[in-house]
């Protein structure tokens, strides 16, 4: 059991060990620029997680160094093993998750519960701007996803567009926020 127990990802290992996968050889560095490009800010890009995380994978046998980046840094490429492949073929197919499958938490939406706290015109003008910001957001998401069809890289551009698709669902839910407490303040 407790064996078992250890052969389980988390998403972020099961993410890194992905990136890995579909990137070839690749750096802790190269990941952590993946993490930081993401337009999600769910993925921490830090070195404090990333490094770490790496070499625990290291120790558990399911990424290896393949080499060196041969720049002058002393930086190591990192595969995966036949386990790391077998792990992350896994962690793919596993059942999903309440916590994968449900609502992910949104600080938005925790805010909008609170909003009464503040008076109608603040309010107002904190659900006025978290709608422009989000707006620019899905811009910057409807780019990436774009830029990734005309790259040919397909299964990044499907994911991309599920993030579009996302913040779509929560710009309506937002104009109707709006809308319906303008109502309700008249």
């Amino acid at each position: 059991m407790a064996s078992q127990r250890a052969s389980k990802l988390t998403e972020l290992e099961g993410s890194v060990l992905g990136l890995i996968a579909t990137k070839g050889p690749c750096t802790p560095y190269a990941v952590r620029r993946e993490f930081l490009a993401s337009p999600s800010p769910f993925w921490s890009g830090s070195a404090g997680a990333i490094y770490p995380l790496i070499s625990r994978l290291a120790r558990r046998g399911l990424v290896r160094v393949a080499g060196g980046t041969g720049d002058g840094r002393a930086g190591k490429l990192y595969v995966l093993t036949p386990a790391g492949r077998r792990a992350l073929s896994r962690w793919i197919r596993e059942p999903l998750s309440p916590m994968a499958i449900g609502i992910p938490p949104d600080p938005l939406r925790n805010r909008v519960q609170f909003i009464g706290v503040l008076g109608e015109e603040e309010g107002r003008a904190v659900l006025t701007d978290a709608l422009a910001k989000l707006e620019a957001h899905l811009q910057e998401l409807i780019t990436c996803a774009d830029k990734k069809k005309a790259e040919g890289k397909i299964l990044e551009y499907i994911v991309d567009r599920g993030a579009c698709q996302l913040t779509l669902a929560r710009l309506g839910w937002l104009r109707e926020t709006i809308a319906f407490l303008a109502r309700s303040n008249d």
